[in-house]
């Protein structure tokens, strides 16, 4: 049953596109993601809020409506260039702008307590 149960998991990752290559991109479709995330990134940086910048423009569909928010992982659960950023910042403190195999992102960090943490992010992906 559990291996069912993984391989359905898989099939559905799979096809929902989320661990699609980025390689086949043009580099317009990614300088325009660029561009949007840097407009995000500006108005964070003017103050504006972060939930409500990620509902209204992640592409991550799976945090998008809980305003970008993961509590509780710990380090590994992440892509190792995710972590690397992650938990590199201090609680309260927005990262730069960084690239991911599913596209660009931005991330505050909102708590630490070791190797785990609560984050919470907008992925702007090139289409």
């Amino acid at each position: 049953m559990k291996n069912v149960l993984l391989l359905f998991t898989i099939i559905c990752l799979l096809s929902s596109g989320l661990f699609s290559q980025q390689t086949d991109l043009s580099t317009d479709s990614k300088n325009l993601a660029k561009q949007k995330i840097q407009e995000i990134k500006n108005r964070l940086d003017k103050g504006e809020n972060f939930s409500n910048l990620a509902l209204l423009y992640s592409d991550d569909s799976n945090t998008a409506s809980n305003g970008g928010c993961h509590d509780s992982l710990k380090r590994g659960f992440f892509l190792p260039a995710f972590d690397a950023v992650a938990f590199n910042l201090k609680p309260g403190e927005l990262s730069s702008i960084f690239e991911t195999i599913f596209g660009y992102e931005i991330v505050l960090c909102r708590a630490k307590r070791g190797e785990e943490i609560d984050v919470c992010h907008i992925l702007i992906r090139p289409k």
